[in-house]
C-alpha cells in the first residue's frame, strides 16, 4: 500500500472537502489523516490529508484524476509520496540558535559530544567559504 500527502489551497467554497475526500474513496484511498485552515481575512482555504491507496492507485493516475476538481475550484495542488525523503535545511545565525543546542552540565553526554562536533564542522565549513 503506498502513501500520499495531499496539499491544496484555493479560493473558499462550499464542496472542497467533499470532492476531494469523494475523489480518493472512489479511487480505493483511506484518509488516514486531515486537517484543514480557512483563512476568513484572504478568503483561501488551505488542506493536507494523509491517505493510504488501498488498491494500488499509483501518483500519476491520482494527480491526472484530479485535474478536473483542481480546475473547478481553482486549486494549487501537490501530492508526495510518503516514500520519497524530503531533502531539508537547517540554517542558524549562532550556536546557541540550534535545535537541541542545550549546554548540559554532563560533558560526556553522546547529544551534546555529537552537537560540538556538528558546530565545529559547519563553523569551519562556513570559515572557510568566506
Amino acid at each position: 500500500m503506498d502513501k500520499f500527502i495531499l496539499t491544496v489551497s484555493c479560493p473558499s467554497t462550499r464542496g472542497i472537502v467533499a470532492a476531494l475526500s469523494g475523489y480518493l474513496a472512489e479511487q480505493g484511498c483511506n484518509i488516514i489523516d486531515s486537517s484543514q485552515f480557512d483563512d476568513l481575512q484572504t478568503g483561501l482555504f488551505f488542506m493536507r490529508i494523509s491517505f493510504i491507496s488501498e488498491q494500488g492507485v499509483g501518483r500519476a493516475a491520482l494527480q491526472e484524476g484530479l485535474k478536473p476538481i483542481a480546475a473547478k475550484f481553482a486549486m494549487e495542488t501537490a501530492l508526495h509520496d510518503q516514500a520519497e525523503r524530503t531533502k531539508v535545511l537547517l540554517m542558524v545565525s549562532r550556536f546557541g540558535h540550534c535545535l537541541n543546542c542545550r549546554s548540559t552540565s554532563s560533558a560526556s553526554s553522546p547529544t551534546t559530544s555529537t552537537t560540538r562536533r556538528w558546530s565545529s564542522t559547519m563553523t569551519s565549513r562556513s570559515t572557510a567559504s568566506r
